[in-house]
């Protein structure tokens, strides 16, 4: 399962984006659900790689299972993955009954990924899927420290296609560094990074900066380096995918991240990829990805040592280039896509079952009270307006009947 808008860049999305059609690849029938805000323009590009989609526009938790589990119904799959979605959880209890794998994922270092991991993955027996996917050995061993009731532990990072070409590190005016990602203070911090960057500026004439993605305070920091002259200095750029994003990557030499915390970083990921040196803050997640001047730079405090960091970099060649050299290996070795989809299909074999059955669907649909951990997605209905609920479902079933039946995604 997947979410979907227009303009969305989240890491599972484009783990999605990348991961499932590498399985249509290796003989595998896939199938996403996507439940959409507005528009849903990644179903549309699963679709062109294979992937048969199903969409649903968000709404309120128990509309959603009914319909989940009508489509698991009918594609009546080995396998179900949840992956981020409470309704999808919820809804993996009756897929789990008819003897389906089921899997969660837990993807960062946050209080709704743990509410996830709680509600479907240790902590509530009834709702607890087949496996739990993690995304770093981080968060599985923090999982084992609360869990009480054995699960299936499987690490899976984001896999990450490896480039063919590498950054220049070998050229040396301006130095570049870029960060991609969601343009947000909570937990990206980007305040801080465009701090970081304007102290680098007031030192050094030779180093450009560039902020790649989108989110809520975007538009205000444009008119803020707009105010202080440094349009020149610090460029903003819309967000990429596929070839166009590489090709921005290698443009540079260096990626930041200055985040609180992470699961695993798909964009420092891809930074490696392509060979620019990550700089990242020493916090749970980027730590576990970037070793200290072996892969890339961590830094304790994000003003004072980016400046210093940017400035080693921007002068020892035989150093950045080490750091490219090595982070670009570790990607290789350790979180290719190659890998990644490896040990998606050695969890499956673990959990799947030779004797599965046709899913029971419920005619009404009980679930738990609203878990305050996962309540931003989890939006019940209210009991008053179980009328009206009724015919948004019908609504809903003769929406997916237009369209999937009448045209193509």
């Amino acid at each position: 399962m997947a979410y979907d808008r227009p303009a969305y860049t989240g890491g599972p999305i484009i783990n999605a984006r990348r991961i499932l059609p590498e399985l249509v690849k290796r003989g595998h029938q896939v199938q996403a659900l996507l439940g959409y805000h507005q528009d849903y323009p990644n179903a549309r590009f699963l679709e062109k790689q294979g992937v048969e989609c199903r969409v649903i526009e968000f709404t309120n938790t128990e509309i959603m299972v009914k319909w989940i589990l009508e489509q698991l119904q009918d594609f009546q799959p080995d396998v179900f993955v949840p992956n981020i979605s409470v309704a999808g959880g919820f809804a993996a209890k009756w897929a789990k009954q008819a003897n389906i794998a089921t899997i969660i994922a837990h993807r960062s270092n946050d209080e709704f990924n743990w509410g996830l991991a709680r509600m479907f993955g240790f902590g509530f027996k009834e709702w607890q899927t087949s496996g739990l996917v993690c995304v770093s050995n981080y968060l599985k061993k923090e999982v084992l420290k609360k869990t009480r009731i054995p699960v299936e532990i499987e690490v899976i990072p984001s896999g990450i296609p490896i480039p063919e070409k590498t950054a220049d590190q070998n050229t040396q005016h301006p130095f570049s560094v870029i960060y991609a990602g969601r343009m947000e203070q909570i937990i990206k911090r980007i305040w801080d990074i465009i701090e970081s960057f304007i102290a680098v500026i007031r030192k050094y004439d030779d180093v450009q900066f560039t902020l790649l993605g989108e989110g809520g305070e975007k538009q205000k920091l444009i008119e803020y380096i707009a105010r202080n002259n440094l349009t020149s200095r610090i460029l903003f750029k819309d967000r990429l995918t596929g070839d166009a994003y590489h090709e921005e990557l290698l443009r540079h030499h260096a990626i930041v991240l200055l985040s609180d915390f992470e699961g695993m970083p798909g964009s420092l990921m891809d930074g490696m990829a392509c060979g620019l040196v990550p700089v990242g803050s020493n916090v749970v997640g980027i730590n576990e990805l970037v070793q200290h001047n072996h892969t890339g730079i961590l830094l304790d405090k994000r003003n004072e040592d980016f400046v210093k960091s940017i400035g080693k970099l921007k002068t020892d060649k035989i150093l950045r280039s080490k750091l490219s050299v090595n982070a670009r290996q570790h990607i290789i070795n350790n979180y290719s896509l190659d890998i990644t989809v490896d040990r998606w299909e050695a969890f499956f074999e673990r959990l799947v079952s030779a004797n599965c059955q046709q899913i029971k669907i419920s005619r009404t649909i009980k679930l738990p009270p609203v878990l305050p951990e996962l309540a931003r997605e989890d939006h019940r209905v209210n009991k008053s307006k179980l009328k009206s609920v009724r015919m948004y479902a019908v609504h809903a079933k003769n929406f997916m009947k237009t369209v999937f039946k009448k045209r193509p995604i």
